[in-house]
């Protein structure tokens, strides 16, 4: 599946645009500030029903505006448009059909976000690779996205109860805790069996990803790192709920969970070492790219559609060898787009590619390849 036009309304500084795609690959070049990230950004939400820059999604209304909107037509002819008001949030509607859950967009189009700051995704804090992994479970298995939702709730009830029991203002003693406890524990070991599902379908792939776009030999292993000891995986509830009892008065202590899979992790190693610590800013680049291609090209093993990769910024501050390389991978696995501020960004432009120019704010262009 693959995106075959856009229309942009009153979004972002759009006023009304409307573009046709290349099926393979679409280059979008202008200044900082023009639109190029509004213009994947639309095509993100679409996704998604989110936006990769703001929570609050009545932001992407042009200002002055009190709604506006994106809609896109796909390569099967169906249609996606997420209507957006300034005071009542939005309407996503499915071949003009309002959707009743946001996780069925997943089942649609298979949207993979690469933007400047992904070596966060190595780098940065384990929430982000936790995000990562739940976000591929959620593309696999729609049916995941209450569970993911409903363990963060109870999480949060429990640290909320935990403040309570401190101050002798819970009613019921533990035993509200016990019962928390319970439901977390069966939650979460849904959670983490889809993780490990996650990183066995991945683990051959990153390496094998890295190693072509570093252009070298070197190593990269990813696993998953546990805050609880997992015996074996039929049981992965059974231990959540053995390890918060052991942790209880730590946590009571301590105000907080400090087990289960909100606590884990996803470790990156180069070469036998843990890159975050070790590597080059080259180096964790290239690892982030090769985790991101690996979860979007593992689910094509289960049927899902091929990925739609909006790639934005990310090749900027990129060697030849490596850009040249991300990008061929990229082409072989799905549609394109790239947002560049210059031509000297590109590289070897493939001649199917549609090059969209932005001169001015707001008003891209399609001009001739070549």
């Amino acid at each position: 599946m693959c995106v075959k036009s856009v229309r942009l309304y009153r979004f972002r500084n759009f006023c009304v645009e409307e573009l046709e795609f290349s099926e393979k690959e679409n280059i979008i070049i202008g200044e900082n500030g023009f639109g190029k990230s509004n213009l994947l950004e639309g095509i993100y939400i679409c996704g998604f029903g989110r936006s990769f820059r703001t929570r609050a999604i009545s932001e992407c209304i042009k200002f002055g505006e009190d709604a506006g909107s994106v809609s896109l037509r796909l390569s099967d002819s169906s249609s996606i448009r997420v209507e957006i008001l300034a005071n009542s949030g939005k309407s996503i509607l499915y071949n003009g059909k309002k959707l009743r859950k946001v996780s069925n967009l997943f089942n649609i189009l298979n949207i993979v976000y690469i933007g400047p700051q992904e070596i966060e995704y190595v780098r940065g804090a384990p929430s982000l690779r936790r995000e990562l992994m739940d976000l591929a479970i959620m593309r696999r298995e729609p049916e995941m996205t209450s569970t993911i939702t409903d363990y963060s709730r109870l999480i949060r009830e429990r640290h909320f109860y935990l403040k309570k029991l401190a101050s002798g203002e819970a009613v019921g003693g533990e035993i509200y805790l016990d019962a928390l406890d319970e439901r977390i524990a069966a939650l979460g070991g849904k959670i983490v069996r889809s993780r490990l599902g996650i990183v066995d379908s991945i683990k051959e792939r990153v390496g094998e990803t890295y190693r072509r776009i570093a252009d070298n030999k070197d190593k990269v292993e990813v696993a998953y790192h546990s805050s609880f000891p997992i015996k074996d995986r039929e049981n992965i509830s059974k231990s959540i709920l053995e390890s918060l009892y052991s942790a209880r008065e730590r946590d009571k202590r301590y105000l907080e969970t400090t087990v289960g899979p909100h606590r884990d992790d996803l470790t990156v190693k180069l070469n036998g070492v843990p890159i975050r610590e070790y590597g080059s800013w080259g180096e964790m680049r290239s690892a982030s790219f090769a985790i991101l291609l690996s979860l979007a090209t593992s689910s094509l093993e289960k049927g899902r559609k091929r990925p739609v990769f909006l790639v934005d910024d990310a090749f900027a501050n990129l060697d030849a060898i490596r850009r040249k390389n991300l990008a061929a991978l990229i082409r072989e696995n799905g549609q394109f787009f790239l947002t560049v501020t210059g031509e000297g960004e590109l590289g070897e432009i493939s001649p199917e590619a549609f090059v969209f120019e932005l001169k001015e704010p707001g008003r891209p262009v399609r001009r001739e390849n070549g």
